[in-house]
């Protein structure tokens, strides 16, 4: 440090600039008076002017931050704003003209000068040349020359004064400024239909040089369509006739053929009233709705199908087109003869021939017959000797006449009168006048006494015409007589025997017994396989059952139940399965096999109300448990049951969880 270094320190006033002097700053760290500042940078909070005038900067300011107001409020800047870069900001209202040099970027928009031009100087709803289209008030743009879209123009009115070219138009109307014609110069390729707001009049011919596309429908509203063409291709696999005709008037329709003489036009066609189709030749013209007949036209064709109604068939042969038979579904009616060469005649019903028919039960009699040889069902038919054979049994009304007679080792030659039968033929016959005789001259020289044997082995004689015979009766036994040569042994109603014994150790078979009391032979029990019907009282000292309940039958209309089912009373004396739990209305369980059973002869199911039988089970059960139903014709344990739902007491466990059969006591309470 000398003395010039040491002078810029010596005399400074705070925060004061001072000529060669160092800069202090005062205790607000400010410094003022200073002259002309050049740096690099200046990096400040404030810059204010003095006089409280405006802050000159004689050339241009560099900043690296925004441009604040203290205020919060906006930057006026009164003259023009000359900015050589990018401004970057937010809103920008300026009283006088922005002035760009290249372009204003918003975005990724560059709009330049040239772009601009083209909003220039446009005047609403009128077409300018390089200028944008801008339509007016009513949203009208008027001017425009030629207009060419590679997309869909839409509009409701497109009104042009040059030529109007695009690949798709979709307009509702289309008309010239001047009610001259439309020109379209090329084809017209329409997707949807073709539609006039009234009638659509064309004073001259409609000439489409090149092809007509249509995508969607056709409509031709006048009364003759011609199409003058070699060939009509329609690509539908079905041609609609008569399409307005949807109220079902009787309107025929079909397919017409102007032969160039008049009423000789040919026609196929579907006759509504006939409900038939029909090919004919006609009167009628092609505006006609209803066919005149002159005469039926002639179709040549092969006729394949489930069904065809034809009136009259000429042809050579008629074959099945999948070689199985040919079906005839009605009667047919054939004025020649029939002839098959090699098949068969296969009939349904009957051959008719005049009055005679013939069905399938006649014609087998026909069938499989031998000549010669009789058969069961089959008609006789005579060899070539005009014999038959293996005939059992003839009968006839009147004459029967023959040459002889045999059934293979006897042969009748003659019917012969013989009271005698001296002639002791092999081969003869006698009548009855002459068996009569001959059997009358041989009793009249027999014993004239009858011998009978007794089981007793004592013998008696009877004398024949003299003497009679008596058959008397004994004990429980009576005989009678009767004029007609009948004699009848019969039993008393009250039969006394010590024992009935088979003869050949079977059993002995008695329908019905009487009696007041049946003992065993040998004191053991008495054994009846089968039931035991009593129709009054069994009394006794002691009754045995080889099964444990007692059972009465109820009815049901329930026709799945089965033994051991839980069944409740279900009104009407009815009953059928309980498939509720606990219910109050139990009745008990169906019997299996009970040893008493009430109200036999009833229809119905047999239902166990005390003693032992099986039940259906579900669950865990113990023996003596108490039970009640549980739904789907079952019991299960209840330890505190209701009074009334109870059915009866377990007798053995069931220690499965799934469903079960046991044991149980009914006792219902």
């Amino acid at each position: 440090m000398n003395e010039t270094d040491l002078e810029k320190l010596d005399g400074i006033t705070n925060g004061t600039a001072a000529a060669n002097k160092a800069l202090v700053v005062d205790a607000s760290k400010d410094i003022g008076t200073l002259g002309t500042v050049t740096a690099s940078a200046v990096v400040v909070e404030t810059i204010s002017s003095s006089d409280s005038t405006s802050v000159f900067f004689n050339d241009g300011i560099t900043l690296s931050g925004p441009i604040k107001s203290d205020a919060s409020s906006q930057i006026n800047i009164d003259d023009a704003l000359d900015v050589e870069g990018a401004i970057t900001s937010g809103a920008i209202t300026s009283s006088g003209s922005i002035t760009a040099g290249s372009s204003f970027i918003i975005g990724s928009a560059d709009i330049n000068e040239t772009d601009l031009e083209k909003l220039d100087g446009i005047t609403d709803g009128t077409a300018a040349a390089n200028k944008a289209l801008v339509a007016d008030g009513n949203i009208d743009v008027d001017g425009v020359r030629n207009l060419t879209a590679t997309g869909t123009v839409q509009a409701a009115t497109i009104t042009a004064t040059g030529t109007l070219n695009a690949d798709i138009i979709d307009a509702q109307v289309f008309q010239t400024s001047d009610s001259s014609a439309i020109q379209i110069n090329e084809g017209i390729n329409v997707s949807g239909a073709i539609v006039g707001a009234s009638t659509a009049n064309i004073s001259g011919d409609l000439v489409i040089g090149g092809a007509a596309n249509i995508a969607g429908n056709l409509t031709v509203s006048g009364t003759t369509t011609y199409v003058d063409t070699t060939n009509v291709t329609v690509a539908d696999p079905l041609l609609i006739l008569s399409k307005t005709n949807s109220g079902g008037s009787d309107v025929d329709a079909g397919i017409m053929v102007e032969r160039g003489s008049a009423g000789n036009n040919a026609v196929f066609y579907f006759n509504e009233g006939d409900d038939k189709w029909k090919a004919v030749l006609s009167t009628s013209g092609h505006d006609a709705t209803a066919i005149t007949d002159s005469s039926t036209a002639t179709v040549v064709a092969n006729i394949e199908g489930d069904s065809a109604t034809i009136t009259t068939i000429t042809t050579n042969e008629i074959v099945s087109s999948d070689s199985s038979f040919v079906n005839v579904n009605d009667g047919l009616n054939v004025d020649g003869n029939i002839q098959t060469t090699s098949g068969n005649i296969t009939a349904g019903g009957s051959f008719i021939i005049g009055s005679a028919d013939m069905n399938e039960t006649d014609l087998e009699k026909l069938d499989g017959i031998t000549d010669g040889t009789a058969a069961g069902n089959k008609a006789l038919v005579v060899d070539a000797n005009k014999d038959i054979g293996t005939i059992r049994n003839i009968t006839s009304n009147g004459t029967i006449e023959f040459g002889s007679l045999s059934d293979g080792s006897i042969t009748a030659t003659a019917f012969v009168d013989e009271d005698d039968m001296s002639s002791n033929s092999a081969t003869l016959i006698p009548t009855q006048q002459s068996v009569k005789a001959y059997v009358d001259s041989e009793v009249g020289g027999l014993s004239s006494v009858l011998k009978v044997f007794g089981d007793d082995s004592t013998t008696m004689e009877v004398a024949l015409g003299s003497e009679a015979l008596q058959v008397s009766g004994g004990n429980s036994i009576s005989t009678t007589t009767s004029s007609t040569q009948t004699l009848t042994v019969a039993l008393d109603e009250a039969i006394n025997v010590n024992s009935i014994t088979s003869l050949d150790s079977t059993e002995v078979e008695i329908l019905n017994i009487r009696t007041d009391t049946l003992v065993a032979h040998d004191s053991s029990q008495i054994t009846i396989r089968d039931a035991l019907r009593v129709t009054g009282t069994i009394t006794g000292t002691v009754t045995s059952a080889q099964y444990a309940d007692l059972a009465e039958i109820f009815a049901t209309d329930d026709l799945t139940l089965e033994p051991g089912d839980v069944v409740c009373f279900t009104g009407n004396k009815k009953v059928s399965m309980c498939n509720k739990d606990a219910h109050h209305s139990v009745a008990g369980v169906v019997s299996t096999e009970p040893g008493f059973l009430l109200n036999e002869g009833a229809t119905g199911v047999k239902l166990a109300m005390t003693g032992r039988v099986p039940c259906k089970v579900q669950g865990i059960v113990e023996a003596g448990d108490l039970l009640v139903s549980a739904g789907n014709g079952r019991a299960r344990s209840e330890s505190n049951p209701s009074v009334g739902t109870v059915i009866g007491k377990a007798v053995e466990d069931h220690n499965s969880t799934d469903n079960g059969v046991i044991d149980i006591m009914v006792n219902m309470m």
